[in-house]
């Protein structure tokens, strides 16, 4: 058994375009949040096989190797601009990351393509299974992310896809046919500023090849607009 975490860490510019005020209130200095969100992960990183993180910054990619993490990245073609003032930050870039204290092999990559700040991000860390990193769209266009999701998933035997689905957890498993979904049981929500039903659990993990759930929602202290999702994973 081994353990696995998938958390939305907000672009600091999706926060300042998207008025997640909360967030930007509670961290004025990105600089800080970055580092502290490094922290977080590292120590993740101690108990965990792999930590998956979507809207990650080049800032942020940067303070997570600072932290001695290994770490492999898919960059988005599309950069994020900011509709007003210029977001701190040296590396406006937008990435799907793996982090994990074991060595990752980088396997695949790609953006989806009616959405180029979306798509997922595939890794190995040592023996264990196939790591999906992914963030998918909402909506008409988050189903066909889905559905290449679940095909690319049906190459392997052994996978894990981890991430923000921003859709329920029923959309999500009738897509993924074959994978078993990791179910939420109603209480931390994984989206913080979501007032809406099962609009506030997002965040999902699914398997094939090991049974897998929930193991907690952690609260992330407003670091993002989403909480860390920990999964336990079985042999």
């Amino acid at each position: 058994m081994f353990t696995v975490t998938t958390w939305n860490v907000l672009h600091r510019v999706h926060a300042e375009n998207w008025n997640e005020d909360h967030v930007v209130a509670t961290w004025p200095d990105e600089a800080v949040r970055a580092a502290r969100i490094a922290r977080w992960v590292a120590m993740a990183c101690d108990r965990d096989l792999a930590v998956a993180l979507q809207e990650v910054s080049g800032d942020q990619v940067a303070a997570l190797r600072r932290e001695g993490l290994e770490v492999v990245t898919h960059s988005y073609e599309r950069v994020p601009r900011t509709r007003g003032a210029r977001a701190a930050l040296a590396d406006c870039s937008e990435q799907l990351v793996i982090a994990s204290r074991r060595q990752l092999e980088r396997l695949h990559g790609e953006s989806a393509g009616d959405d180029p700040g979306k798509g997922f991000l595939a890794a190995r860390a040592g023996g264990g299974p196939v790591l999906v990193c992914t963030h998918v769209s909402s909506r008409e266009k988050g189903r066909a992310q889905l559905d290449r999701l679940a095909c690319y998933a049906r190459g392997f035997h052994d996978v894990l896809i981890l991430g923000d689905f921003n859709a329920a957890a029923c959309v999500v498993a009738a897509a993924c046919e074959g994978l078993v979904l990791a179910a939420h049981d109603g209480g931390r929500p994984t989206r913080l500023s979501s007032p809406y039903g099962e609009g506030r659990w997002i965040d999902h993990g699914l398997a094939r090849g090991r049974p897998i759930r929930v193991a907690g929602v952690e609260d992330c202290g407003f670091l993002s607009d989403h909480n860390p999702v920990r999964f336990e994973v079985g042999a």
